[in-house]
């Protein structure tokens, strides 16, 4: 619904354990300027509420693999995105590419983003990693529910989305 209602030519989710600062946001808009990306991967950083400090995020060194210095890539490119840490929140995504793949989010599961992840690495032609740590920050032990922390089937969400991922790339 929220795709629909915007009017931007990129999009950037996030869920409710999520926030950034303006800086990072500039760093974004000229990012775009210079490159008009399909896709801009960011380099999230873990902010642990309850300590107040921060980690890097899990997938920092494939990341900085498969971007070496260059920052342009496609899956082609850099086979090695398929095992980057799945989160479309670390993702801003161009309208075009939204569009070009139709995409959606299964409702009342868990992990709902897995397949749109693997969707937008896949078809992308310009993917650019902007690493500039501090962009996007997943917060951990907050008052806020993160389904990472989750018990019961709602859980279970990670399954239908492997599946869908499977029948995904036996088609291409």
């Amino acid at each position: 619904t929220g795709v629909k209602i915007s009017q931007g030519d990129y999009i950037w989710f996030f869920d409710a354990d999520d926030f950034t600062s303006f800086k990072s946001v500039e760093n974004i808009i000229n990012q775009i300027e210079k490159t008009t990306p399909e896709l801009i991967y960011l380099k999230p950083v873990i902010y642990h509420e309850a300590r107040q400090d921060y980690d890097d995020w899990h997938d920092v060194e494939i990341c900085d693999i498969a971007f070496g210095e260059e920052h342009i890539k496609t899956l082609k490119d850099a086979p090695e995105l398929i095992a980057s840490e799945v989160s479309v929140c670390r993702c801003v995504i161009s309208r075009s590419l939204i569009e070009k793949i139709n995409l959606t989010f299964e409702e009342k599961i868990h992990w709902e983003d897995i397949y749109p992840h693997l969707q937008l690495i896949d078809n992308a032609n310009e993917i650019v990693y902007l690493d500039t740590l501090g962009t996007y920050f997943y917060r951990v032990e907050s008052e806020c529910e993160q389904i990472t922390s989750a018990r019961g089937e709602t859980r279970l969400g990670v399954v239908k989305e492997f599946e869908k991922c499977f029948k995904y790339a036996d088609k291409h």
